[in-house]
């Protein structure tokens, strides 16, 4: 049975990415020591050493490397979770990732700013780029809405 608690894992993981007890500590609004048992309970846990210390550098070990690979992959998925459930509870808020053709820029600007008006809790990030980055974001699903000036030809 799985016994690691989320403190647990948001502390290893600021404490590897900012290879600093103090300065996770500092991130996460908790004491040092208190930093330093969360990791101490994690790698009780785990049964395996995570992080090595020299004097006041951290770093993983080869095991911590593995697991900070899944720490990164869990709290993806629960911050995911969580603007899900946002989205669910206020579905007039959230975030939206538009990219547009330079030839539509001034068109959507003024459906955005419509849009903004009937939304105010929506934010958004435009990006105005040509037509081969925009076929890039359509391939890669990285924008969650792309506006081209002319009809994408599709191949049979």
């Amino acid at each position: 049975m799985i016994n690691y608690t989320l403190k647990q894992l948001y502390s290893f993981e600021a404490v590897v990415r900012l290879k600093s007890f103090t300065k996770a500590s500092k991130e996460l609004y908790i004491t040092q020591p208190a930093v330093y048992m969360q990791i101490q309970q994690l790698t009780q846990n785990i049964g395996a050493e995570l992080l090595s210390t020299k004097g006041k550098k951290v770093s993983p070990t080869h095991i911590g490397k593995k697991f900070y690979q899944t720490c990164l992959t869990v709290i993806a998925k629960l911050e995911q979770s969580k603007a899900d459930i946002e989205q669910t509870l206020n579905p007039d808020s959230g975030h939206l990732e538009i990219s547009v053709a330079t030839t539509t820029n001034s068109f959507v600007s003024r459906v955005l700013a419509q849009f903004k008006q009937k939304y105010p809790d929506m934010t958004f990030h435009l990006e105005v780029t040509n037509r081969k980055l925009l076929l890039e974001k359509l391939t890669n699903h990285s924008s969650d809405l792309v506006i081209m000036g002319e009809p994408l030809q599709i191949c049979r």
